[in-house]
Formats: C-alpha cells, sequence, structure tokens
C-alpha cells in the first residue's frame, strides 16, 4: 500500500496530464466533463492562482482529491483552512473515488493526520454523498469532528454538438431568458 501522494498544481500539469486522462477513463461513473483537465485548469487559472493547491493521489487505487489552503477569517479569528476544488455547478468537482473509495477515504484520513499541524479545518463540500459517507468514519476513527451538512444536488447534461448549434435550437423564448442569465 502506498497511500497518499500529496502533489502540487504544478507537479499535476507537468507530470500527469497523460496519467489523469487514462485514470478517468477508468472510472466506472458516467463522464463528468468537471473532471477533464481543461475544465481543471480553467478552473486553477481563475480561482486557484494565488492558492497553495495540493493534489492528493492514491495511485493504487486510481484516486484523486483536488484540495487548496486558505488563510480565511471566522468571527474574526485567523483560520487556516483546507477545501476541496469545488465549483456551484457540480457536487463531483473536485473527486475521483477511484476503485476503491472505501480504502481511499482510509488512506485520505490517514494523511490528514499526519498533516494536521498545518491546517485548523478541513471543509470538504460538495463531495459526493456516497464518497463522504465513506470518509466521515475514516475521519472520525482518526479523531477528528465530523459535521456532515446537508447534500448538494447539481446536475448537467451532456450535449453532443457545439453550444451555439445547442443554443440556435432553442425556443427563441429560452435563448432570451437564458441570455439574460448569461449576461450576469
Amino acid at each position: 500500500m502506498t497511500g497518499i501522494a500529496a502533489i502540487t498544481w504544478e507537479q499535476f500539469q507537468r507530470d500527469w496530464p497523460l496519467r489523469w486522462e487514462t485514470l478517468l477513463q477508468n472510472q466506472a461513473e458516467d463522464e463528468n466533463p468537471f473532471l477533464s483537465l481543461p475544465w481543471l485548469q480553467a478552473w486553477w487559472t481563475h480561482f486557484g492562482r494565488d492558492q497553495r493547491s495540493e493534489i492528493l493521489l492514491d495511485p493504487d487505487h486510481q484516486a484523486a482529491l483536488f484540495t487548496r489552503h486558505l488563510r480565511e477569517s471566522y468571527h474574526g479569528a485567523p483560520l487556516r483552512m483546507v477545501r476541496a476544488w469545488v465549483n456551484s455547478h457540480c457536487a463531483r468537482a473536485g473527486v475521483v473515488p477511484g476503485t476503491a473509495p472505501e480504502q481511499f477515504a482510509q488512506n485520505l484520513a490517514r494523511h490528514w493526520q499526519q498533516t494536521r499541524k498545518d491546517w485548523d479545518v478541513l471543509r470538504l463540500q460538495g463531495l459526493p454523498a456516497e464518497f463522504a459517507a465513506l470518509l466521515a468514519p475514516s475521519l472520525a476513527a482518526q479523531g477528528f469532528k465530523v459535521i456532515c451538512e446537508r447534500q448538494w444536488a447539481h446536475y448537467w447534461l451532456p450535449i453532443d454538438q457545439p453550444w451555439p448549434v445547442y443554443f440556435a435550437a432553442l425556443s427563441s423564448e429560452t435563448r432570451r431568458v437564458q441570455g439574460r442569465h448569461g449576461r450576469r
């Protein structure tokens, strides 16, 4: 058992693009555009550039979790927080549970127990419910206080044509409403 390898975004971009595409192809779940390399690169460019990132890889189980380290304030007190890469479009944005999700959850809990001095709060908002249900007891077994928040439910529809073609096929009223929302 290798366990968790923590690498930076820069190391990931340099060493993992081809391996990442292979890892995604081996996943049992439906294709998720929010785990694609172009999406992750866009996310990092727009939301993560000035942050410390850590990609937690479990090569033995073809699993990964993208995290970022933040300094925030909670009621005026400084707080060092580790958060999953997450966006409001997909609850699964930052995790690939891999071939053995329960083992990956246990490996993550052990990793965070060993690195606990580096942060105050671990906030894994937006994890898939199935993976969160495996991770919570693993974290509790390592002595963490675990609070499970209400799960998100976000859906996406794959479209088999470029966006302009799809958009043009919508009704004029739908295009008008969508266009207005898109300008916000």
